[in-house]
Formats: C-alpha cells, sequence, structure tokens
C-alpha cells in the first residue's frame, strides 16, 4: 500500500511539474530572409536557452513565470 501512495504521489507530482513547461518554436533570420546559424536564445533572467541550426530554427522549452516572460535573441558576427 505505502509503494503504491508513492508511486501515485510521484506521478502526480512529475505530471503537475509538466504542465507549467511552455514550448516555443521558431525561426531566426535576418533583414534578407536569409537564416542566420547559431543565434543564442534564452529566456531573460534565466540559465534556459536554445541556438538555431543550420536553417535558423531553434526550439525552446522553459518554464512559465506568472509575471510573464521575455525572450532574448542574440548572435555574434
Amino acid at each position: 500500500m505505502k509503494n503504491t501512495l508513492l508511486t501515485l504521489l510521484f506521478i502526480f507530482a512529475a505530471s503537475f511539474s509538466l504542465s507549467a513547461q511552455n514550448s516555443i518554436k521558431g525561426t531566426v533570420v535576418d533583414a534578407d530572409g536569409n537564416p542566420v546559424i547559431g543565434a543564442a536564445i534564452y529566456v531573460q533572467n534565466t540559465n534556459q536557452g536554445a541556438v538555431t541550426d543550420v536553417d535558423g530554427k531553434y526550439t525552446l522549452t522553459f518554464q512559465a513565470s506568472e509575471s510573464g516572460t521575455t525572450i532574448e535573441v542574440s548572435c555574434m558576427g
């Protein structure tokens, strides 16, 4: 009985933490419409981020905050 209760508690906690995650997909392009390779996309004031691939595409998964979230893009070069 104790193992069943712990298992259910773990499943509940895991599903609750996953429900607070957001995912953003996008493409970073330059002024001419060309993909930007290796651009850093990150959630401001966190260590959560992603980097664009050779097509300029990225997927960023992060924890949502109640006060809103700001996404920043930066690239050197």
